[in-house]
């Protein structure tokens, strides 16, 4: 059925979120694609939270230093600057952070600004930024993230805090909470690839205390709209490239009240370990953190998903696209994740999804 969420306040009033504060993160896949989707939609999202993912096209980028291997690795299908018939080692900006060039990279994103295939990087310059890598991360080794910042300090005003740089907390490759779910941290017995740890700290504040400012305290339970969306349902012509039938979205129960003034939106992305029973999506989606504090911030959340699908490693995982495996338009305006992402927020943000 179609669902509009302006029904819930009155039929005369329409639903929707307040411009200007729509918001993005991710964790691993998902803080790559975060990162890409926050540089080709700089208009429309005015912040990103990283949770261990590298700059923007790096993973297709050859720098100088760079090891190449014959091509017929089709988790690298796309090399900018590699000789024919050569390719990239899957992973090299995580694995080799000594051989990034931001600079590289952030001319590469002026020629798609100058092409349309992006939005304007000035946009970034006001956005706040949030970073987080565990201290015993081995997926993002040491100085991989550091990368990350050092891409978004060539567009971000830097004198008043915008961007914000965790890489205390002795986690692994996870979302750290300080809720009591998930697996202790630092240790490796992450259960049904939950990626989720128990830290004592907030990874879902941290990020969403960046993008906003000083928060409310979590509430003690969530109570608010958590149901499925029909992600079908934004798939352009090239269908959903990977993605679920199904996401999730919250809903404050103040947001869709009579009368509510209008909430924000942030969009979180899961890793690798796409939708299942017990999966890194589920979990991330019910245990996270996100929730309890957007009841009291009056933020709504949304959750995209991935689901296993193609024919390599990543693919199978439900890894979100930062490799060009969707094809070379991937990062852009015009990739086919980021269209279906982008058509799924621009119906949240105005009240309108189908479940």
């Amino acid at each position: 059925m179609f669902f509009l969420l302006g029904i819930l306040v009155a039929e005369a009033e329409g639903w929707s979120t307040l411009p200007g504060n729509t918001t993005i993160s991710g964790i691993s896949s998902g803080a790559d694609f975060a990162v890409q989707f926050h540089i080709a939609f700089s208009a429309s999202i005015s912040g990103v939270g990283v949770f261990a993912g590298q700059p923007f096209l790096c993973a297709v980028t050859r720098f100088p230093r760079e090891q190449l291997i014959n091509h017929t690795d089709p988790s690298v299908p796309i090399c900018v600057g590699c000789p024919p018939n050569t390719t990239l080692v899957y992973d090299h900006c995580k694995n080799h952070p000594q051989n990034v060039e931001v600079t590289m990279l952030a001319d590469a994103a002026a020629k798609l600004v100058a092409s349309g295939d992006i939005d304007d990087t000035a946009n970034l310059h006001n956005d706040q930024i949030y970073l987080y890598r565990g201290t015993k991360d081995p997926c993002y080794v040491a100085g991989s993230l550091a990368q990350t910042l050092l891409f978004y300090s060539l567009f971000v005003e830097r004198l008043n805090g915008n961007i914000a740089y965790e890489d205390t907390i002795p986690s692994l490759h996870a979302l750290p909470t300080d809720n009591g779910f998930g697996s202790t941290c630092g240790t490796d017995d992450h259960h049904n690839d939950s990626y989720i740890e128990n830290c004592g700290y907030s990874g879902a504040r941290g990020v969403l205390q960046q993008m906003y400012g000083t928060l409310q305290p979590p509430v003690p339970k969530a109570t608010g709209l958590l149901t499925q969306i029909n992600q079908t349902k934004f798939f352009g012509a090239e269908g959903g490239a990977g993605m679920a039938d199904v996401g999730y979205v919250y809903v404050p129960t103040q947001c869709a009240a009579a009368g509510a003034p209008k909430c924000r939106l942030h969009i979180f992305h899961h890793g690798c370990g796409g939708p299942g029973p017990n999966g890194f999506f589920i979990n991330a989606v019910h245990h996270g953190g996100f929730n309890e504090l957007a009841d009291s911030n009056d933020i709504v959340m949304l959750y995209p998903a991935m689901s296993s699908w193609g024919s390599t490693h990543q693919t199978n995982a439900g890894c979100w696209d930062a490799y060009g495996q969707t094809g070379p338009d991937y990062a852009t305006k015009r990739g086919v994740q980021m269209g279906n992402v982008k058509r799924m927020i621009d119906a949240v943000s105005a009240g309108k999804i189908e479940i």
